[in-house]
């Protein structure tokens, strides 16, 4: 494996690129979205999704003759290939999309008033744009959240460079999209400081460690989540796998300590598909680490990005750096 830190500044993650879109809605009835708008949200948007998409939609994707070549199978229900299932012994994948509703507390809008989603697709994901403003755009017609309120998709923005995607015109320019290249990433890593790390859980976090979900993480804990996320996004959505010594990163991990914690445990139900109440658990809060966070800087960059843990494509696990 190449050095560490070396191969960060060189080119062992330049085909790693990620798209971050600004969805601007605006509410044409009154809008009330539900608690936590992320679970219900993303419901809505891959049922959206078959219906556009799906030409065979009383099939299943396992089953469909034509899931291969299908926009919302390749986004909402990935397909592991039997090479990576015999050598990581897993068979979930991670969505190339990771959706953010408002970061505000307020879940009511009157007609007229504006409220934002975040987007962030991750590699191949980001041809299929049009199709995530389409959809969009279908789910404002059919109104959501208690009474169905509708809105219509006023911009989209793409975040790395602040131009509109679409707007009013309703032409669609994907041209505008500029992705974030592992290049910006590393720039904006050797933009801060040295010294101790504080990192803010935002919406709640699911880890997983040995077995369990972890309530108070460790900085290995927590790198170990993120660099297989890294590393699984990079395999099954950008075609390539990357060859870092992630191992001796993990170890090195070992060096960082936890200066302070201020964390909380939430729960939280939503309905899934058969209508079943599902419980979820997860941390939000600060932490404060403190060692050497050299190598570790770019991916926790690029993880504000793509959040951490699971649930992930409906908002869990966002965080930043404070």
């Amino acid at each position: 494996m190449p050095p560490l830190t070396l191969s960060l500044k060189k080119s062992a993650m330049d085909f790693f690129v990620i798209a971050q879109l600004r969805f601007e809605l605006e509410a044409v009835d009154s809008v009330q979205l539900p608690g936590f708008r992320g679970t219900a949200f993303r419901k809505v948007l891959a049922r959206a999704f078959r219906q556009v998409a799906c030409a065979l939609k009383s099939a299943e994707c396992n089953d469909c003759p034509l899931s291969s070549s299908c926009v919302y199978a390749y986004l909402f229900e990935t397909q592991v290939t039997e090479d990576f299932i015999e050598t990581e012994k897993q068979r979930a994948v991670p969505h190339p999309f990771v959706l953010c509703p408002p970061f505000e507390e307020r879940h009511y809008y009157r007609p007229g008033e504006q409220f934002v989603f975040m987007l962030t697709l991750t590699g191949k994901a980001e041809k299929y744009i049009p199709y995530f403003i389409y959809a969009f755009s279908e789910i404002g017609k059919r109104g959501t959240g208690k009474g169905r309120g509708r809105f219509r998709v006023y911009r989209v923005i793409n975040c790395q460079t602040d131009t509109d995607i679409y707007n009013n015109n309703g032409k669609i320019d994907c041209r505008a999209c500029q992705a974030v290249s592992w290049r910006d990433i590393v720039s904006k890593a050797g933009d801060l400081n040295a010294g101790d790390l504080t990192m803010r859980f935002s919406t709640p976090t699911r880890i997983k460690h040995r077995g369990a979900f972890v309530r108070n993480p460790e900085f290995h804990v927590l790198m170990q989540n993120l660099l297989r996320r890294i590393s699984e996004l990079s395999y099954f959505h950008c075609s390539h796998e990357i060859n870092l010594d992630f191992k001796g990163l993990i170890k090195k991990a070992d060096n960082v300590n936890v200066k302070e914690r201020k964390l909380s445990w939430e729960s939280w139900g939503y309905s899934d598909a058969e209508k079943s109440m599902m419980k979820l658990e997860g941390f939000t809060g600060e932490i404060t680490f403190t060692g050497d966070f050299t190598d570790f800087l770019p991916f926790i960059i690029l993880g504000q990005y793509i959040h951490v843990g699971k649930g992930t494509s409906f908002g869990l696990g966002r965080y930043e750096i404070v």
